[in-house]
């Protein structure tokens, strides 16, 4: 090879090598001492969110180390989060990522994916590349891009009317307050980003010209979010031992208290967890008495007035025994004991009904008695309890009153009002949200 020939080659590799960025700590001269000449930098990093920001997409491109061709050992990624300004000391402050990608060869992309970032913050990030002799280059220009929050609206309707209420104060907490009064249309919305975790929600009666229970929840915010509160207008009744009617519903209605339920947001919770659709059905096999009583008429007609009362279609009778409702079965005295009747329900692993077993004693020579028997033993199969005054269908002793009562009604009216599991302990009996 010429002298010539040799001085173009030399010159095409130093041309090379400072067209890419990289330099070659070698010498054709002897055999290579120790690195000391830190790798490339990274040039391009760049920022992408994913559509529902839950993802952040950081791409670059791989740069290379002492020659065009020799790639990087691997990278340092550091993250810095700020509300609305440029971090100060980025390097010495921002959190390196655990796991960073391995390199790939020069000029290739590379990427790694920031998941669950967090909302509403502008988040930083640098690169700097390490060579095989741990150099580390100089540090990238930071990427920045701003991971948004999530949006949040709230509708508020009467639970017995389904129509909006105005003039709600909602107080929204996710550390710091907002504060809203319902529209027209019974809406707030949020004017803003909202930062993920546990969100706390109050709703007070503020220029409702109606009263409102005052209802306070919390939940964890993981998404755009509309919510839909239910609102249960302060409403007296007939029992001098309840101050309204969700007093009563609280003390009348069958609420389980399951364990580790929600934990952390409700302290005690109070989980109405009813039958999953109405109407329920109801097996009443054929039989009549040696007394003449026809049971399964006296079954029908006790469900009759309970829907007949409530207006609401509670009960569907069927012909066979079904895998989810309500059995009846008639039982000698011998099998019942002390009892007239009793009920037994089975929950689901959910928490909501399964079967709703009805005994009756067969004996009964009195059909009013065995009407009014059934009659009080339907209500249980509506989630209701025993009460201890003696003008209600569902007292616990005897005798029965001659009917449901007004405010058993609005209670069951309440009860079918509701989502088929809620947690009641978001609604304050004792007080009607008034400032």
């Amino acid at each position: 090879m010429s002298k010539t020939s040799i001085a173009v080659n030399l010159l095409i590799l130093v041309f090379a090598a400072t067209f890419t960025g990289c330099s070659d700590s070698d010498s054709p001269a002897g055999p290579r001492g120790k690195d000391t000449t830190p790798p490339a930098p990274v040039a391009d990093a760049t920022l992408t969110a994913a559509a529902d920001g839950a993802e952040i997409r950081l791409e670059w491109t791989a740069p290379c180390d002492d020659s065009p061709t020799e790639g990087v050992a691997g990278y340092e990624i550091r993250l810095a989060y700020t509300s609305g300004y440029d971090p100060e000391d980025f390097w010495e402050t921002a959190t390196p990522v655990s796991d960073p990608p391995i390199p790939s060869g020069p000029g290739m992309r590379d990427h790694y994916t920031i998941t669950d970032p967090r909302r509403t913050r502008d988040l930083y990030v640098g690169i700097r590349s390490i060579d095989e002799g741990g150099n580390f280059s100089l540090p990238s220009g930071l990427a920045t891009i701003h991971v948004p929050g999530y949006t949040f609206a709230a509708n508020c309707i009467d639970v017995f009317t389904k129509l909006p209420v105005e003039g709600l104060g909602v107080t929204l907490s996710t550390g710091s307050a907002f504060h809203y009064v319902t529209d027209a249309s019974g809406e707030i919305t949020h004017d803003g980003e909202l930062d993920g975790g546990v969100t706390h929600i109050e709703i007070l009666t503020e220029s409702s010209p109606s009263p409102y229970h005052a209802l306070n929840q919390s939940f964890v915010l993981g998404g755009d979010s509309v919510h839909t509160f239910l609102m249960i207008p302060v409403e007296t009744v007939n029992a001098s031992w309840v101050p309204n009617l969700l007093a009563l519903f609280k003390r009348m209605a069958d609420i389980v208290s399951p364990v580790g339920v929600d934990a952390g947001l409700s302290p005690v919770p109070q989980i109405l967890a009813k039958w999953h659709h109405r109407p329920v059905a109801v097996y009443a096999p054929p039989f009549t008495n040696s007394q003449g009583v026809d049971y399964e008429e006296q079954v029908k007609l006790a469900a009759a007035r309970w829907m007949e009362r409530t207006g609401e279609p509670l009960f569907e009778f069927v012909e066979s025994p079904p895998d989810t409702g309500i059995i009846v079965t008639y039982k000698t005295r011998v099998e019942m004991g002390s009892g007239l009747g009793f009920t037994m329900l089975t929950r689901g692993d959910d928490g909501h009904p399964l079967r709703s077993d009805v005994w009756i004693v067969d004996d009964a020579s009195d059909v009013i008695s065995v009407y009014m028997i059934l009659l009080h033993e339907l209500g249980h199969t509506l989630c209701l309890g025993h009460v201890e005054d003696s003008a209600f269908l569902m007292f616990v002793g005897q005798p029965l009153p001659g009917d449901i009562c007004d405010d058993e009604v609005r209670v069951v009216q309440l009860l079918e009002s509701l989502p088929t599991r809620v947690d009641m302990s978001i609604y304050d009996e004792n007080s009607p949200g008034m400032k």
